[in-house]
Formats: C-alpha cells, structure tokens, sequence
C-alpha cells in the first residue's frame, strides 16, 4: 500500500500540522507494516498558478498546458498512491496560499 501526504504548511517538519500528520503516518505503518509513506512539502514544490487559459477543458482535454513546474510530477505520486492525505494549518479560517496556489 502506497500512502501519500501533502503538507500543506510552510513551517514544514517544525509545524503542529506536521507533528499531527505524522502521528497519522505512524498509526498507517503499525497498522499496515508494509505501507510505503511518501511526505510532500508543499512549499518546497514549484507551482505556475493556473493561467486561466481554458486549455485543459478544451485543448489537451484534462492536461495543463503548463510543463516546466512540479504538478505533473505530483499528480503521477497521487495517482500511484491508494491513499492521499492532506494536511495544513487554518489561517483566519482559510488554508494557506500555497495550498490554494497548489
């Protein structure tokens, strides 16, 4: 079993979100030994916001035609994955604007 999370906070490991989100990884692994856990920080990725093109729903049906960032990359690890889980603290009761960005 594949387990994926995004952290969404960008304090990274030395985050409360982080510390929760690893005490879920942990209860993952005793339950499910053979897990393979993969932690994506989502401040470290290079993400091109989204250019409003309409391209996906049109042109490349499904596909941002923006190449040169991590999406792709990330969107392979989510597809691979059996479970993703998103984790990130709540600013003025929003996600952070790289969560949003992402």
């Amino acid at each position: 079993m594949k387990v994926l999370l995004l952290n969404g906070s960008p304090k990274k490991q030395k985050s409360c979100t982080f510390l929760i989100a690893e005490s879920f990884l942990s209860g993952i692994k005793k339950a499910f030994p053979e897990a393979q856990t993969e932690v994506i920080h989502i401040s470290d990725l290079n993400v091109t916001p989204c250019l409003g093109c309409l391209s996906c729903w049109g042109r490349t049906e499904g596909e941002c035609i923006i190449k040169n960032d991590d999406i792709p990359l990330v969107k392979k690890k989510i597809l691979d994955s059996d479970i993703v889980a998103e984790a990130f603290p709540l600013y003025f009761f929003g996600m952070p604007g790289s969560v949003k960005v992402f």
